[in-house]
């Protein structure tokens, strides 16, 4: 899995994009350290830390944040732990889906065009949620605009503490996405929430790798990555609890 874009879906099952995202989570945590930030949020006094980490995999590089929430008693805890299922994970629907209230908190994306797209071979233990998502993103200078084009399954765990969000970069061609006047820049995404009932743990982890195309360098378009997908715990705290 990378940001490498798939040219076909034929023969994807369900079921292998699940291992692929368990083999990204796996590989997490030995991947180097970066620097952890720290966010003040609504939900408790003090700031939420979010760690960070890099390293090459799977044929490109990547970037990753986990947030652990040690910072809020275990009520509140909980209680972000259905925030998430419910708007990070969203609900088996175009209307109430991850893509439609990423919308809601992430600034840059500014549109987005939606359409179901089944897949065969449902993991075991798992309820399955497919589409494609053609994305459009007002990026900061000097990346300006960017659309990407993915195939989104949502994987909710039968034990209802778990659920998965994977993002698999494809081309246009297959997403059914018009020329437009915007670079067409790549990325593949796992999202990981994971709730621990017994001993009220909860894990937040996102790990992604992206090439944004046009005349920007890698190295340049790496330097503010990490910065990048760290701030979106902040910005999906502090927009869910407007929600209440």
């Amino acid at each position: 899995m990378n940001s490498s874009p798939r040219i076909s879906l034929a023969g994807e099952m369900g079921a292998g994009l699940i291992d692929g995202a368990e083999r990204v989570m796996r590989a997490v945590g030995a991947w180097k350290k970066g620097r952890v930030y720290s966010f003040a949020v609504p939900q408790c006094r003090e700031k939420i830390a979010t760690a960070t980490y890099s390293d090459q995999f799977e044929g490109d590089y990547w970037v990753a944040r986990q947030t652990e929430f040690r910072e809020l008693d275990p009520r509140t805890r909980r209680a972000v732990f259905d925030l998430l299922m419910r708007y990070s994970a969203g609900k088996a629907d175009l209307d109430h889906c991850h893509t439609q209230y990423e919308k809601e908190y992430i600034e840059e994306l500014v549109q987005i065009h939606l359409t179901e797209h089944p897949l065969a071979g449902a993991p075991a233990h798992y309820s399955c949620f497919s589409y494609l998502a053609q994305l459009e993103y007002k990026l900061q200078w000097p990346l300006s605009r960017r659309r990407f084009c993915n195939l989104i399954l949502v994987a909710w765990h039968e034990s209802g503490n778990s659920a998965y969000v994977i993002s698999l970069a494809v081309s246009p061609e297959v997403a059914g996405a018009r020329p437009g006047n915007f670079v067409e820049a790549q990325y593949s995404a796992v999202e990981h929430i994971e709730f621990d009932p017994e001993s009220g743990s909860l894990k937040w982890t996102m790990a992604t790798c992206s090439d944004a195309k046009g005349h920007i360098p890698a190295w340049l378009a790496r330097m503010s990555m990490n910065g990048v997908v760290a701030q979106d715990v902040a910005h999906f705290l502090r927009w869910a609890e407007t929600t209440k």
